[in-house]
């Protein structure tokens, strides 16, 4: 009698699966709940469907938007170095620091354990007595970066000076515009607006704005000016975000050559439209001066009248006529953090996308990531943002000697050492504009 035959299973291969991308999509979610945060990355290499499912805000929303990928600390060629102002260079792998009259350009290292910085060039700021903060911004019309310093000099003069620095690793410092002077009232004067073709500053009780590439400059006075102000330009209109929380946009006026007077000439008051108090700070100051409705302007301000940090978030939209009707400026909704207010110092916010945006905050030690939606689910409120830590062992109080990169996912930071200070370089993972 013969035996019944006994069937088999057969072993999956790769033929019976031909690759995850024919997994159902509810199936890959399971899945990807079990992954760390730089596999499910990866697998947006694998295929268009897999980076489609890879972007479903449910494979994200119950986990932290960051995840840290290593951290170094490297200590610097010069050990007298304090990294006073340090400010990274697009793309992340290089960072420009300032130090009493001195600016310094390091590489970081390509994601490498180079356990020291390499110190790529330097320049020493002569009649420069302290350098007193720094700004960063692409040339427009070059690959350079321009860097803005303003300084205190000596005689009561704060003298402000634009550098242009070539890409590295030919990187060299070099001055490309007359040095802008100003007169030491009360306080230094500080930088209130940087673009890559204007700079606005804050010098007593009236704000400065000076046209560097064809070296012309105005000023006006204002009641409630101050040295929090935020000045944008946009569309040949002037924004200026006022440290008493109102939000003023005026036509600006032609610029005088510089070098007809030694004191701007001043406008009495602009003629503006000024929209109702908005509360606390501006986090984001773009380069470029053009506004469009497919690509706007973002002003967004961190409320200072909440227990928790509330981020409102607005655009600023060109009028009828492009260059002398004033910019409006439309309320895109609001987002709240589970961050508490006090003890939180907003470092920075960057849009990633058309509806996406980073918010960096500060708290002791820790760093919080925050990932925001601005396609939102009702009226004026975005949808719940995706957050994450960074820690920072070692970090002092209130140190603003912190900068982000998050195009390269990079962080750096200058931490206390037993001979003076060395930089931490973080490398960290989150979602693309999901």
């Amino acid at each position: 009698m013969d035996k019944p035959s006994e069937k088999r299973e057969k072993p999956l291969t790769h033929n019976s699966l031909s690759s995850w991308s024919d997994l159902p999509v509810d199936i890959l979610m399971v899945i990807m709940g079990f992954m760390a945060p730089h596999d499910i990355l990866a697998l947006r290499k694998v295929s268009k469907s897999l980076a489609f499912a890879t972007c479903e805000r449910s494979v994200w929303i119950e986990r932290q938007t960051v995840s840290l990928v290593s951290i170094r600390y490297l200590d610097p060629a010069a050990w007298e170095e304090e990294f006073e102002h340090l400010r990274m260079m697009p793309g992340g792998r290089y960072v420009v620091t300032a130090a009493h009259c001195n600016l310094r350009l390091w590489d970081l290292g390509n994601y490498s354990k180079a356990p020291r910085m390499k110190l790529i060039t330097s320049v020493t700021m002569h009649g420069v007595a302290e350098i007193h903060g720094l700004r960063i911004r692409l040339s427009q019309s070059t690959s350079d970066a321009l860097v803005f310093v303003p300084t205190t000099g000596f005689d009561d003069i704060s003298p402000a000076h634009l550098q242009c620095l070539s890409p590295a690793p030919a990187a060299q410092f070099c001055l490309v515009a007359p040095v802008l002077s100003l007169p030491v009232v009360d306080d230094f004067p500080r930088v209130i607006g940087f673009t890559n073709g204007h700079a606005a500053i804050y010098a007593g009780s009236k704000n400065v704005l000076w046209d560097f590439l064809h070296d012309r400059w105005i000023a006006w006075l204002h009641p409630s000016a101050g040295p929090e102000d935020i000045v944008y330009l946009c569309n040949n209109n002037i924004v200026i975000q006022s440290e008493a929380a109102y939000v003023y946009v005026a036509s600006l006026s032609p610029l005088q050559p510089r070098f007809s007077s030694d004191a701007p000439p001043e406008i009495e008051s602009l003629n503006n439209r000024s929209y109702p108090p908005v509360g606390g700070i501006t986090l984001l100051f773009h380069g470029r001066e053009i506004s469009s409705f497919q690509n706007p302007l973002h002003v967004d301000i961190v409320s200072n009248n909440a227990p928790n940090v509330v981020i409102t978030h607005f655009a600023l939209l060109p009028g009828r006529n492009y260059n002398t009707t004033p910019c409006q400026l439309v309320s895109l909704g609001e987002t709240p953090l589970g961050i508490p207010y006090f003890g939180t110092q907003s470092q920075l916010l960057e849009w990633v996308g058309p509806s996406m945006l980073l918010s960096f905050d500060l708290s002791d030690d820790g760093v919080f990531v925050s990932l925001m939606d601005m396609q939102v689910d009702g009226p004026g409120m975005a949808k719940a943002p995706l957050s994450g830590v960074l820690g920072t062992p070692g970090l002092l109080l209130a140190d603003t000697n912190v900068d982000f990169c998050a195009f390269s996912g990079r962080r750096c930071a200058r931490i206390p050492s037993d001979d003076g200070f060395k930089l931490m370089v973080m490398e960290y993972l989150m979602p693309k504009q999901i």
